[in-house]
């Protein structure tokens, strides 16, 4: 297990529950539909990145949430295969959440 170092200097145990609700809050403000594997897969899809960042069992909170928005930059989960031939689109604006968009279309 290891800490988080906070802004303040303070130290606090990791938790992944912190991670989804940043997540969720993400989803929630630009209207995407999500589902709880969604944000589970994106909250171990951040772990995974910033592990390089760890040193001596801890990592600062601003490693986290660059790895955030990095995840959240990059996620294709929209983009698997479906039986009704559906083209996900996503795009968004570096660092502002409010101006991230999803377009699907479905071919007739």
């Amino acid at each position: 297990m290891f800490h988080v170092i906070k802004r303040n200097g303070d130290t606090a145990d990791f938790t992944l529950t912190k991670i989804n609700d940043v997540i969720m809050k993400a989803f929630n403000a630009t209207g995407m539909e999500f589902s709880n594997d969604i944000i589970d897969l994106l909250a171990l899809r951040v772990t995974a990145d910033f592990q390089d960042k760890v040193k001596d069992s801890a990592v600062h909170v601003e490693d986290i949430q660059d790895s955030v928005e990095k995840v959240l930059e990059t996620d294709t989960s929209g983009t698997t295969s479906t039986s009704d031939n559906r083209l996900t689109l996503y795009t968004c604006v570096k660092n502002q959440w409010a101006y991230r968009w999803c377009v699907t279309a479905v071919a007739e």
